[in-house]
């Protein structure tokens, strides 16, 4: 087995992960409007369920800080 490059890690350190941004490729926004409209016509998920679906993580509560 070939020993795995070294890519980035030694100019950035650790385990560094690069990592496309979907949202800004123009092809593929059909798709993420159709994901949107189905996630807000979805009633049997709560609102973090559909934050979750699309990346967003659960939205921050009342009192707890944010990062």
């Amino acid at each position: 087995m070939c020993p795995r490059p070294p890519g980035l890690r030694p100019a950035f350190g650790g385990d560094l992960t690069l990592e496309p941004d979907l949202d800004a490729i123009e092809a593929l926004a059909e798709e993420r409007e159709s994901l949107w409209r189905r996630l807000s016509a979805a009633t049997f998920l709560t609102e973090d369920e559909k934050r979750e679906a699309v990346g967003y993580g659960r939205a921050p509560r009342a009192g707890e800080a944010t990062s």
